[in-house]
């Protein structure tokens, strides 16, 4: 018996010397992103292209926590949200799928429509953003903060305005695209630029947190 709790003894200092050694860092999400990005289904936002009068709508399907790592030489765990938004036209046929995720202080987006797919992401804390670049693949820069925006007679307050722009490939040199974030309803306009341009402004919206 004497033998065996020296057994756990050396077993449970062993642990402990491993677990500090490793120092593991423990990355959760920022509050800030959780109290007003965390969208859940039953989320959906509906826009009018103001240029081509189309009505399209923007739909949470589903909202998932993961944690990822440590692996490798990373001694970092890391909690995420990742949300896929479905984007239907007015005949409910899905178009796109934006897929949102939150880590840390930082948004990601992934735009995965018929012609490309575009990655950026931008930190929002507190309310002012700074826009992250990827290597040599995009840039962009915020425009304005705390402005405010009106279209249909509302009047949004607290506005962001972030650009995007793709500027590594001559091919895709015109996918440039303009967010006007706010931070109780999210996106209220996108103006996108690709091979056809779209210019939606914020009709009606549901959120689901």
């Amino acid at each position: 018996m004497k033998n065996l709790l020296i057994s756990i003894s050396l077993m449970s200092t062993m642990l402990f010397i491993k677990c500090k050694k490793t120092g593991a860092v423990h990355e959760t999400i920022d509050s800030f992103l959780t109290n007003h990005f965390n969208y859940k289904p039953g989320t959906y936002w509906i826009y009018i292209d103001s240029i081509t009068g189309e009505q399209d709508s923007f739909v949470v399907n589903d909202n998932t926590f993961s944690s990822s790592g440590p692996t490798g030489n990373s001694s970092v765990l890391t909690d995420g949200i990742g949300m896929h938004i479905y984007q239907y036209n007015s005949l409910k046929v899905k178009t796109a799928t934006w897929n949102m995720t939150l880590t840390g202080r930082e948004i990601a987006m992934t735009y995965n429509g018929n012609i490309y797919i575009d990655y950026y992401a931008f930190v929002l804390l507190p309310f002012q953003a700074e826009l992250l670049g990827y290597g040599d693949e995009d840039s962009g820069y915020i425009e304005s903060i705390n402005n405010s925006y009106m279209y249909n007679y509302k009047t949004y307050t607290d506005v962001v305005k972030i650009r995007h722009i793709n500027d590594y490939d001559p091919v895709f040199a015109h996918f440039n695209n303009t967010f006007y974030f706010n931070k109780e309803i999210g996106i209220i306009k996108m103006l996108l630029e690709q091979d056809v341009t779209n210019i939606w402004e914020l009709e009606r919206y549901k959120i689901v947190k």
